[in-house]
This record gives C-alpha cells, structure tokens and sequence, in this order.
C-alpha cells in the first residue's frame, strides 16, 4: 500500500524512515490542537507553519534514526521542541506560542501522548514496526518535503517560477537554481516570507 499510494517501498530503509518521520510531524504536531492556534489572527501564517514543519521533520528522523538502537533521548528532546512555549519557530520567524496567550495544554497533553505512543510501539513491538505505523500516517501526504514526490512538486513550482519577472520575486526566490536546490533540500532556509509568498499562490500544493 505505501508503494502503490505514495511511491515509498517499505523495504528501502531511507525512504522508510524519511516517511515515518512526515508521519510522526503529522500525527504528534500538525494534527493537533495546534489547528485551533493556527486559525486564529495572531496564530503563525501558513509559510512559518510549513517552515516549522520543515525543520521539525529533521528532527523527528534524527530521533527515529536514534531510537533503531535503543536511544530514545532524541524523541524525548523532540516533544520539548514542539511543546517549548518560548522557542521561536523556524524560517527567521519570530512567532511562539507563548506569544499568542493561547490555553496550551490540551496542545501539549496531544504531543505527549502521540510521542508516548511511538516510544511504546518501539519497546513492545520493535523499531520497524514503528517507522510503518508512522509511514502510513504520511499516505495523505504524499506531497510534503520528505516524501518521494517532493521533488516533482519543486520542478512544477519552479516552471511556473519562470513566467514572473525577478522584480515580481521575492529576494530568495531571484536566483532560481538556489531557490530550486533550497526547496529540495532545505526549504525553511528561504525564509517565512519567501514561502508565503509560494504558499499563496498554490506553487508548494501542485505537482505536474
């Protein structure tokens, strides 16, 4: 099914693991009370949610990577990073939740519990078992970063990158080759602004 679906073959570890990481972002993070948060006028635009989207699927593959032999200190690290109320998001943002005066626990009981689940499913059931639960939380995201059609998203986005004029652009986004490489590899580097600006007009949502 993660073949057939999203182009991931369980048994190529990488993309397992990449997989299982845009999984754990969803399900511990994404779908969450944080939706609330998200909607509200002084909650984080859609660029700083995807930037921090972004960086906190590193972060989850560095912790699930860890957690293949025993170590499970990167997934406890990892709920601290998503729950820290003063921690300032990524893509140059100066957005936290702190600063929108928001009730976080329901938040925070969510994240824990979601990441208290993976930690069990590693000690009772095994490591691979995890990464394919997880794996199959990413089935209706076949289009995130992290996911094999992340690429061809980039390659539409950037054809129709081509048709605006430079001035039209914002700054990261002028010279093409380095915003293409950006987005394929690290696209919280462009800046909130620049992904907004993306975001917008449907260039990170499309694939050809």
């Amino acid at each position: 099914m993660l073949k057939l679906t999203v182009g991931v073959d369980p048994d190529e570890e990488p993309a397992l693991v990449s997989a299982a990481a845009v999984g754990l972002v969803l399900d511990a993070w994404r779908n969450s009370p944080l939706e609330d948060i998200h909607s509200e006028d002084n909650g984080p635009s859609d660029g700083e949610m995807f930037a921090q989207s972004v960086y906190l699927y590193r972060k989850a593959k560095t912790a699930l990577t860890a957690a293949r032999k025993g170590n499970l200190r990167p997934m406890f690290a990892l709920e601290g990073m998503i729950t820290n109320p003063q921690r300032r998001w990524a893509g140059g943002s100066s957005f936290t939740l702190a600063s929108t005066g928001a009730d976080l626990a329901a938040f925070h009981e969510h994240v824990e519990s979601r990441l208290w689940y993976v930690r069990s499913v590693i000690e009772e059931e095994g490591w691979r078992a995890a990464l394919l639960r997880k794996a199959f939380s990413a089935v209706s995201a076949s289009h995130h970063y992290g996911m094999p059609k992340w690429p061809h998203l980039v390659d539409g986005a950037m054809i129709r990158l081509a048709a605006f004029e430079s001035e039209l652009l914002p700054e990261p986004l002028k010279d093409q080759e380095a915003a293409r490489t950006a987005l394929r590899e690290e696209p919280d580097r462009l800046g909130i602004d620049a992904l907004e600006w993306l975001i917008a007009r449907g260039f990170l949502l499309q694939q050809l």
